[in-house]
C-alpha cells in the first residue's frame, strides 16, 4: 500500500496527460514514498495513512504535504524511464510521428521542479509534525524521528537563515554528517542538563540561546563543509555538485581557493562570535541555567578545524 493509489491523486499535484497510465507510474510511487516519506515518518504511521481508514483531521495538512511529496518525487523517479520503451529490439525513445522527446534542458526543468517541490512539501510537513509531536505519537521514537531531532539545526529553513543552500533539501541531507561532526565539537563545553533546557525552550532566554547556537552551528558546518571538497562554492552560497548543471545559467563563477580561504575563516569568526554570545547568555542568566554557572562547563573548545583560528573563548 502506498499515500497515492492512482492517477487522479498525482494529477491533483502535477500536471501530466489525461491518459497517463497508474501502471507506469506505480513502480515509481513505491520507491519514493520508500525512499522520502516512509524513512521520515516511520513504518506504523506510514502504514496507517496507507491503509483504508480515513486520516485524523488533525492529521490532515501534514498527510497532504506528503501526498503532494510522493506525487512529485514520483514524477522524478518516472522521468529518467518515462521516455525510453525496454523491448527484445533493445532500448528505443517513447515517441511516434505525433510526438517527440523533450529537449535535454526541458527534461533538466522538469526534474527540479519536481524535486525542489517533494522536498519543499516534506520540509513543511516535518515542520508542523515538530510544532504538534502530540497529535504524532507514532511518529516519536522512530529513526526518522531520533534524525530529525538530533541535530540542533535540523531543518533546511533554519540552515538557509543563516546561510544560502538554496532552500536546497538535497544540500542540507548531504550537510548532515558535518551538522553532527561540528555538534559534537563545539558544543562539549555545555554540560547537558544545560543543553536540556536550552533545547526545551521554555523561556526566551532558551529560545534566544538555542538560535545562537543555531548559528554556530551553521557557521563551522560551512567552513567544515567548503573544506571537504564535496559541495561546490559560488558567490551566491553552497550547493551540491550535482547541482552545478542547474546552476549553469546563473553567470556565477566558483569561488577561487582564495576566495575559499577567506571563507572559511570568516565562517569559523563568525561561528566563535555565536559561541560567545551563548556563554555570555548562560552567565547572565543563572537562575535559568543554574548547572551551567555552578561550574559544569569548560572555557575553551578544542581545535575545531585545521586552520589558524582555534575555537577558544
Amino acid at each position: 500500500m502506498t499515500l497515492i493509489k492512482n492517477t487522479t491523486e498525482v494529477k491533483s499535484h502535477v500536471n501530466i496527460n489525461l491518459n497517463f497510465d497508474w501502471e507506469s507510474i506505480d513502480p515509481f510511487v513505491k520507491q519514493a514514498e520508500r525512499q522520502y516519506i516512509k524513512s521520515v515518518i516511520g513504518k506504523k504511521l506510514y502504514d496507517a495513512w496507507s491503509s483504508v481508514d480515513p486520516i485524523p483531521e488533525y492529521q490532515k495538512e501534514v498527510y497532504d504535504l506528503f501526498v503532494e511529496a510522493s506525487a512529485n518525487l514520483s514524477m522524478l523517479k518516472y522521468i529518467p524511464q518515462g521516455n525510453v520503451v525496454v523491448s527484445d529490439n533493445g532500448i528505443q525513445n517513447n515517441s511516434n510521428e505525433y510526438t517527440k522527446p523533450a529537449e535535454w534542458w526541458q527534461v533538466r526543468d522538469l526534474q527540479r521542479a519536481y524535486e525542489s517541490n517533494g522536498l519543499t512539501a516534506i520540509d513543511e510537513a516535518l515542520k508542523l509534525m515538530e510544532d504538534n509531536e502530540d497529535s504524532f505519537s507514532d511518529w516519536i521514537g522512530t529513526d526518522g524521528y531520533t534524525v530529525f531531532k538530533e541535530i540542533y539545526t535540523n531543518k533546511t529553513q533554519d540552515f538557509q537563515r543563516y546561510f544560502n543552500i538554496n532552500n536546497s533539501r538535497r544540500t542540507f541531507l548531504s550537510l548532515r554528517p558535518y551538522l553532527l561532526e561540528s555538534q559534537e565539537q563545539i558544543f562539549n563545553w555545555i554540560d547537558n542538563s544545560t543543553i536540556e533546557t536550552i533545547k526545551n525552550k521554555e523561556t526566551p532566554e532558551a529560545i534566544q540561546a538555542f538560535k545562537y547556537m543555531q548559528a554556530a552551528q551553521v557557521n563551522f558546518t560551512v567552513s567544515k563543509a567548503a573544506s571537504s571538497g564535496v559541495f561546490l562554492l559560488k558567490s551566491n552560497g553552497m550547493f551540491t555538485r550535482s547541482e552545478e548543471s542547474s546552476l549553469s545559467n546563473t553567470k556565477i563563477d566558483k569561488l577561487s581557493e582564495e576566495e575559499l580561504i577567506r571563507l572559511k575563516n570568516e565562517r569559523i569568526t563568525s561561528g566563535e562570535e555565536y559561541l560567545k554570545k551563548v556563554k555570555s547568555l548562560l552567565l547572565a542568566n543563572p537562575d535559568i541555567f543554574p548547572d551551567f554557572t555552578n561550574g559544569a562547563r569548560s572555557s575553551s573548545v578544542s581545535t575545531f578545524i585545521n586552520t589558524k583560528s582555534i575555537v577558544s573563548f
